[in-house]
């Protein structure tokens, strides 16, 4: 069973692509997200950085804001990142800072909280 996405051919019965983790019963549109990801993900590690050194100057506020936001960026990078065409290392590179940006956005917006309330 041939991958729509990206062409891998799969197990007959796979839900999701082994290679690209596409769903095999929806046809993809072709996005140029290539660059929007690269971006995405890096802006994500950003935020969630400013998040959690927001909360170690003591500025609660700022960090929860700045967590919230950051939560929000990392999962539009992480999707960003699926549906674009990036491959290989640049992929588990963009979702690894991806990743960097959610946790360190929910650490620093949870501590932003605690020091609110």
């Amino acid at each position: 069973m041939k991958c729509p996405a990206c062409g891998h051919d799969n197990p007959e019965g796979t839900l999701f692509c082994e290679e690209c983790d596409w769903r095999m019963d929806q046809t993809p549109k072709k996005l140029r997200m290539g660059i929007n990801s690269v971006y995405a993900a890096y802006i994500a590690a950003a935020v969630g950085i400013t998040s959690v050194v927001s909360a170690l100057i003591d500025v609660a506020w700022a960090a929860t804001v700045f967590g919230i936001a950051g939560t929000a960026i990392s999962g539009y990078a992480q999707t960003a990142v699926r549906l674009s065409h990036v491959k290989g290392k640049l992929r588990t590179t963009l979702v690894a800072i991806a990743g960097i940006g959610i946790v360190t956005s929910v650490v620093g917006m949870v501590y932003g909280l605690t020091m609110l309330f």
